[in-house]
């Protein structure tokens, strides 16, 4: 057996991507898996062992059983108990830090797997109630790994077990956000912010920082954070690989809204480029201050944003939306005294009426998107003489909260 004879000498020399190989290989051989489940059913000496043929059980149930929920539970649960084998090595003192990817590799696919949807099934509630029960467990085990790794107290950082503490903690947000238990995030966020946790730039792989920064962006996002957002999945979008065009989709589905509330206009190119095309009506709304496409693009994309957990961020928007149309209506009256009557004859119908205007225009004063003040009395608009709409960048990010 070629893979097995991989891992007994990866082991034997700690050889993590020799090891990492031949697990992936032995996964995807329904014939190797079969014989290696059977070869070290009688014959498991070691945890490395136990590993090993809990891995490869897990990958005969995938090839040889039907893709059921009997199926399903038992391949989770062959990954849970070999995970715990890893972990059972990790507790042991000279074990080092070599097998960081192997934990890395086994709770990728222990998430998949609890992840997984029978979408054949009849009953869908009960489908989401089991595959949210598996992602509670896969949440239990991935948090011992994390744990044991925080805790090593090894002297030299290029030996420490924390090294594998990131790609634990990654995994536990993609469970979280899966769980939309987003609160549960601000935890692992301190930890890795906490003086005793590794550079992030200096230790850990860019997948993995990658990964991170998207998912503390899309917590800033929903947090109303928007610099932090911007600052984290920019980071995200710009180390990326091209390669990765979906994961790269993903990531600008959330920069996107993001650098539109902070005044910045992605390009028309950008958007098609990843398929984004409904932002494009938004842009366009955005730029000319059309209330009604931007109303059309929320009703006819409203599914979208509910989905992606983004349509309140995009309702923010419509503030930005009534700024820009009322700053091309003061351009074009080119004074700095004007008429609600004339701001209302600006809007699209249905037109709102002159006491909501003058709510909706002294809101804006407040936010800081216009300088000057209403005149309640007059019915009039006095704007500043000089910059009487400031950039949105200097503005946005603090009031759209």
């Amino acid at each position: 057996m070629q893979a097995l004879q991989q891992l007994t000498w990866g082991f034997e020399h700690r050889q993590a991507d020799v090891v990492e190989h031949a697990l992936e290989q032995l996964f995807n051989d329904a014939q190797s898996s079969q014989q290696a489940a059977l070869i070290l059913d009688q014959n498991r000496s070691n945890n490395w062992a136990t590993l090993v043929w809990h891995w490869s059980r897990a990958a005969t149930t995938w090839h040889t059983v039907a893709r059921s929920d009997a199926s399903v539970a038992q391949i989770f649960q062959e990954l849970k108990n070999a995970l715990s084998s890893l972990y059972d090595e990790m507790r042991n003192e000279n074990s080092g830090n070599w097998f960081v990817p192997i934990a890395a590799l086994l709770c990728r696919y222990l998430v998949q797997c609890a992840a997984r949807v029978q979408v054949e099934r009849s009953d869908p509630l009960r489908t989401d109630r089991d595959r949210r029960a598996r992602l509670a467990e896969a949440e239990t085990i991935i948090k011992r790994g994390l744990a044991l790794m925080i805790n090593d107290r090894s002297a030299e950082i290029s030996e420490s077990k924390k090294l594998g503490a990131l790609g634990m903690i990654v995994y536990l947000l993609r469970i979280y956000f899966a769980l939309n238990n987003l609160r549960m995030c601000a935890s692992l966020v301190r930890t890795v912010e906490s003086p005793g946790f590794p550079p992030l730039d200096d230790a850990f792989p860019l997948d993995q920082r990658v990964t991170y920064h998207y998912f503390v962006g899309r917590i800033a996002l929903y947090e109303d954070r928007y610099v932090e957002a911007e600052t984290h999945l920019a980071f995200a979008a710009h180390h990326c690989p091209v390669r990765y065009e979906r994961n790269r989709k993903r990531i600008w589905t959330y920069l996107v809204p993001v650098r539109l509330l902070q005044g910045r206009l992605p390009s028309v190119r950008l958007l098609r480029k990843y398929g984004l095309r409904v932002y494009e009506r938004l842009r366009e709304a955005v730029i000319y201050g059309d209330i009604r496409q931007f109303d059309d693009v929320l009703r006819r994309h409203g599914e979208f944003f509910i989905q992606s957990g983004l349509l309140f961020t995009v309702e923010k928007l419509r503030l930005i939306v009534y700024r820009n149309r009322f700053r091309v209506a003061v351009r074009l009256l080119n004074s700095t005294r004007i008429p609600l009557a004339a701001l209302q004859c600006a809007l699209t119908d249905p037109k709102p009426a002159l006491d909501e205007l003058e709510c909706l225009v002294a809101n804006l004063i407040y936010r800081g998107f216009i300088r000057g003040y209403v005149s309640h009395q007059k019915k009039y608009l006095v704007t500043s003489a000089k910059d009487a709409f400031p950039d949105i960048a200097r503005v946005s990010p603090g009031v759209l909260r």
